[in-house]
């Protein structure tokens, strides 16, 4: 090992890595708040709460004897629908497509630490539960 012949190689990996790395937005107590606010409106829409219960009732029909397995079903078939309820809304903060996961659940654990934001965080995290009302 040589690091004269070898620099290059050093120095084009930690690049390479943060160009394949995923870009995650910033996020701050208020901007956490005004995206729970705007998923909770979106939430309020008759035809994404139809969604929601829809993943919800599949995963029950699938999976009836197995609640771990039923469990498993029900967040691989909500993600992709609560990443399309909040995509549009969510688009100013940076949420992409790509990172839109890591982001709820920063945004979900960020908005559980704050008792402000307790309650609208529990209620879309029922919502995600079956308790879609």
């Amino acid at each position: 090992f040589c690091p004269q012949t070898h620099s290059a190689h050093f120095r084009f990996v930690p690049q390479t890595l943060r160009r394949g790395a995923m870009a995650m937005p910033e996020l701050t107590p208020a901007k956490v708040a005004e995206m729970i606010d705007k998923a909770l409106v979106a939430l309020e829409v008759e035809e994404n709460k139809k969604a929601v219960q829809n993943c919800i009732d599949e995963a029950q029909k699938e999976e009836p004897a197995d609640k771990v397995k039923q469990q498993m079903l029900m967040a691989s078939k909500l993600i992709p629908v609560a990443q399309q309820i909040v995509g549009d809304s969510w688009e100013a903060f940076g949420v992409t497509k790509e990172n839109a996961t890591m982001v709820m659940m920063q945004v979900q654990m960020m908005a559980m630490m704050d008792p402000n934001l307790q309650p609208k965080a529990a209620k879309i995290m029922a919502m995600f539960q079956g308790k879609v009302s």
